[in-house]
């Protein structure tokens, strides 16, 4: 489940950007190179910006997952990645918050490794990744993500006004399916 949640530090008056990240097996995480500790991981004490993330399986140093992601002040971004026996059939997420200029709208932006994966949002298509969603009501929701040969993936977030939630999806192959 992922909704916003503002951080501010307020003695010392620096803004901080918070990541949370979880991972199957457990998993090491690194942020631009250093070790931050082992899955789950929090923090709502890291540096806004562009970052290289790094979650690495304890069992298998050769499987990991590797990519930049933007920290934004003062809110959470949350990755999940499930490590299989190979790159194809592993699976994840990454959630991230971005403030729009008016508060009083929503949007929902859906991504997806490989593309053109049908979105269901509360059990309704509402087209194919990647795809925009305006004006999304405030309020919990499922996200699923189907392809043909790949996994399913669903997951639960919390749409708040005045926010664009994006969610990057990378599915994993079907067994017994092979990549297009």
């Amino acid at each position: 489940f992922f909704g916003i949640k503002v951080l501010k530090d307020r003695q010392q008056f620096e803004v901080f950007a918070a990541l949370q990240v979880t991972a199957t097996p457990k998993s090491q995480v690194y942020l631009n190179g250093t070790l931050l500790g082992e899955t789950p991981y929090s923090s709502d004490k890291l540096k806004p910006g562009e970052q290289t993330i790094k979650i690495v399986p304890l069992e298998s140093s050769s499987n990991f997952f590797e990519q930049k992601v933007k920290l934004v002040p003062l809110l959470l971004t949350v990755i999940d990645r499930t490590f299989r026996a190979n790159e194809a059939q592993n699976e994840g997420l990454i959630l991230t918050l971005e403030e729009l200029p008016d508060k009083n709208v929503t949007e929902l932006v859906f991504m997806s490794s490989p593309r053109e994966a049908k979105v269901f949002l509360d059990n309704d298509l509402k087209g194919i990744t990647p795809l925009s969603l305006k004006e999304i009501p405030v309020s919990d929701h499922e996200i699923n993500l189907s392809l043909p040969g790949f996994i399913d993936k669903r997951t639960r977030v919390k749409i708040s006004s005045g926010y664009k939630l994006i969610a990057d999806f990378k599915l994993a192959v079907s067994m017994g399916a092979s990549p297009s």
